[in-house]
């Protein structure tokens, strides 16, 4: 075949044309990116810069972003060496909303892909955050974060007859967990600000359950997601633990509504091992995680709706291979 003559002369010919046509769809592009500027006013400050916050797990992370022909392009740089680099089209976006503070008061911006799930954008103020997700939802298309954020009006998963306590006023400790429970009166009565983040959250169908040990520990935890809604199905759910007044360990997890009454638990990220489940009656959450000895301990948490009542369970190998497991007991009151 003679690759002189006519036979490449046609693929170069529509080689030429392509490139045409490729001249002519990126300025189209950046035509319209002006254009969505023009319209809703300049990008936020904060695009195009590199700054250091926390994620929503309170891991340190230096967060690096900057945008291009109608995409954004996020590069995560974690304290303990993983790093990431993600793409956020403008058209493949399907919901964009600001969330509320995650431990040490940072927020981030959560944006829904057709094809990639939810993710997190982490920020160090509420102002870069509400900023950014209002510029996404413009630039995509999907209007206001606002319409994103919709109050809804379906029963939540635990009894809607079941008292919630008044964070306020003196708590009524259930039996035998008045030592965890004395500590997490003493932050509330010093108006800890993270403890009133979770007493007063800004989400209106946010559900609280703060739960103590009753085996004389000084421990209690915080359980926080987000109720079933007809217009979000897409939610979180976070479990923030206290030892002797003091956060030592926090899980924030994806919780997908199937239903009404159902939920789904996922990890937030892919190389984390997190799963369960809500209904009206209980919540079932599990995950792993590698323990100090550098093998895998896994933790169940069951909670019982209808009584309060919590059960944790913690397995790990030791170092002859037999698998070691610790239980450990308590009660939990709705506050919110």
């Amino acid at each position: 075949m003679d690759y002189n003559g006519d036979v490449w002369c046609q693929p170069a010919r529509l080689r030429g044309m392509a490139r045409g046509y490729l001249l002519f769809i990126i300025p189209v592009a950046l035509v319209l990116t002006v254009a969505a500027r023009a319209q809703f006013g300049p990008p936020p400050s904060v695009l195009g810069t590199t700054y250091v916050t926390a994620d929503p797990s309170g891991m340190k992370v230096k967060v690096s972003f900057h945008e291009e022909r109608g995409k954004l392009t996020i590069r995560e740089e974690w304290s303990n060496g993983r790093e990431a680099t993600v793409e956020i089209p403008y058209q493949e976006l399907i919901s964009v909303s600001s969330v509320a503070p995650m431990p040490g008061g940072k927020w981030s911006v959560m944006v829904q892909q057709k094809n990639s799930g939810i993710r997190y954008i982490p920020f160090n103020s509420q102002d870069d955050a509400v900023s950014v997700a209002k510029y996404l939802a413009q630039m995509s298309g999907l209007g206001s974060i606002g319409d994103q954020r919709v109050a809804s009006s379906v029963p939540t998963p635990q009894s809607s007859n079941a008292p919630i306590e008044e964070p306020e006023k003196a708590i009524n400790c259930p039996p035998g967990t008045q030592i965890g429970c004395s500590s997490f009166t003493e932050l509330v009565q010093h108006n800890d600000p993270e403890i009133m983040n979770y007493l007063h959250p800004k989400e209106s169908n946010a559900r609280v359950q703060v739960c103590f040990n009753a085996e004389g520990d000084n421990k209690f935890f915080v359980i926080k997601y987000g109720s079933s809604s007809t217009l979000r199905k897409q939610e979180t759910i976070l479990v923030s633990e206290f030892e002797a007044g003091v956060q030592h360990d926090f899980t924030f997890a994806n919780l997908h509504w199937i239903s009404e009454d159902f939920g789904q638990i996922a990890a937030l990220v892919s190389d984390e091992s997190q799963s369960g489940s809500i209904t009206d009656s209980e919540l079932e959450f599990r995950r792993t995680f590698t323990n100090l000895s550098g093998t895998k301990t896994t933790y169940a948490l069951s909670v019982r709706w209808s009584t309060g009542k919590y059960l944790e369970r913690y397995s790990w190998p030791d170092k002859k291979g037999e698998i070691r497991l610790r239980t450990s007991a308590g009660s939990c009151i709705r506050v919110k």
